[in-house]
């Protein structure tokens, strides 16, 4: 049985899972945590390009966090460096 259900998830075959599941076909036993990483692996190696570029990947990143990350300057901004660290005694005092 497993087998077939394995093939009607990776084959979006919905509708033969839902008259497994209104028979009793409990998914739950059948989703076991090594089925899921299984499926998904099967998922994500079929969706994958040939090919992965620097602009695939920027794109994915944009649709995952929703606004611009990468920009087309080679140079990395350097972090301004912070001479004096706040203390807890700095803080308090400034309240």
């Amino acid at each position: 049985m497993a087998p077939f259900v394995k093939s009607c998830l990776l084959n979006d075959k919905v509708q033969f899972l839902r008259i497994f599941a209104d028979v009793g076909f409990n998914m739950h036993e059948f989703a076991t945590m090594k089925t899921v990483e299984e499926l998904y692996t099967v998922e994500a190696h079929r969706n994958l390009p040939s090919r992965i570029t620097i602009e695939r990947v920027k794109k994915t990143l944009q649709k995952i966090i929703g606004h611009h990350l990468l920009t087309n300057n080679t140079q990395i901004p350097r972090r301004h460096h912070i001479t004096h660290r706040p203390t807890f005694k700095d803080i308090h005092d400034s309240l």
